[in-house]
């Protein structure tokens, strides 16, 4: 069999569910300051499920609505792998679950793929690299990133929200995923879910925060390491994010812009004020070009963990020009 070219994604589905709490009523409700969560934190309303639904009929959900409206036979798939953070059991996984709904299709590979927001992108570069091995057999890969994100009564509850993207990986895509990449991990405590009987995690917000950045910012330097380029115009048209909240995605643009702007202008000083006051100007009609599009979908979601940066691809291909997406 020929190795498979133009590997990347050939269908992209997002489900979310119908009930959703609004984050001026709920600002209400927990009696904080008008603005404090949709001005603050950028969120206008937050996904959420009753107890007619959890992770794994979400999952399937998405999986389904993937291979109807693309007319894909289970018979097609040779991979399934989700990432979630949101567990059920300590053994059985989603993915067995999702079996069920392949019509006694039974050779299909994969996992759950579990760490955090970051699953998602570890079980997108599993599928990419079976795709592109002597293992593959010639089928399609599906990706499922989902979650169900919330937390306990505080200064956390309103990043939450609920939601399952369906991912169709295979060869000749329109939208070809490049090899080039780079990542960050590192050993830290700031969100974590050490309580098996809780389902709400433990986070230090700030440490958090402070890790995103730091993460986004080494990221950044790497891939300019990498291809070389100079400047953050140069080394991509559109930027998404992962966004616990949409105010997350804006301090992580404007984190790599400061280390953009460092690098190149040896007087200006980030930690500086009235610098600032300056390069805001500067940067706001950069954000609204590279990234307020891809932010449309989170604001009114909220935070689904895993699948947080692919709903903002999908998010900037349903309110930008496709076929320019693509091309770029």
């Amino acid at each position: 069999m020929s190795s498979p070219s133009n590997i990347g994604i050939l269908a992209l589905e997002l489900y979310i569910p119908t009930t959703y709490i609004s984050q001026s009523d709920l600002e209400h409700y927990d009696k904080e300051s008008k603005g404090k969560y949709t001005i603050g934190l950028g969120q206008t309303e937050m996904s959420c499920i009753g107890d007619r639904e959890d992770i794994n009929s979400i999952s399937a959900t998405v999986l389904l609505q993937l291979l109807e409206k693309h007319n894909i036979c289970p018979s097609q798939i040779g991979r399934i792998e989700i990432g979630t953070e949101t567990i059920q059991d300590k053994s059985k996984s989603t993915k067995t679950y999702l079996m069920s709904y392949l019509q006694n299709s039974y050779n299909i590979e994969g996992v759950t793929s579990y760490n955090a927001c970051y699953g998602g992108v570890q079980a997108l570069f599993n599928t990419v690299a079976w795709m592109e091995s002597s293992s593959w057999d010639g089928k399609l890969g599906i990706v499922i990133a989902s979650d169900i994100a919330v937390y306990e009564k505080g200064p956390a509850r309103p990043t939450g929200g609920v939601g399952a993207i369906g991912i169709l990986i295979g060869p000749n895509a329109p939208l070809v995923l490049d090899s080039l990449r780079t990542s960050y991990m590192e050993h830290a405590y700031d969100f974590y879910k050490p309580i098996p009987s809780s389902e709400y995690p433990v986070v230090d917000g700030h440490f958090s925060v402070n890790c995103y950045l730091k993460a986004v910012s080494q990221c950044f330097e790497d891939l300019k390491r990498k291809t070389g380029a100079m400047t953050l115009d140069a080394l991509g048209d559109y930027w998404c994010f992962h966004a616990p909240y949409h105010k997350m995605t804006i301090k992580a643009f404007f984190q790599i812009a400061s280390d953009d702007l460092s690098s190149r202008l040896p007087h200006f000083d980030a930690k500086d004020k009235q610098s600032w006051g300056i390069v805001n100007e500067y940067l706001k009609p950069l954000w609204n070009e590279k990234c307020e599009k891809a932010t449309r979908l989170g604001k009114r979601v909220g935070n689904i963990y895993c699948g947080s940066l692919f709903m903002s691809l999908k998010s900037l291909l349903a309110f930008e020009d496709i076929e320019e997406v693509c091309e770029n």
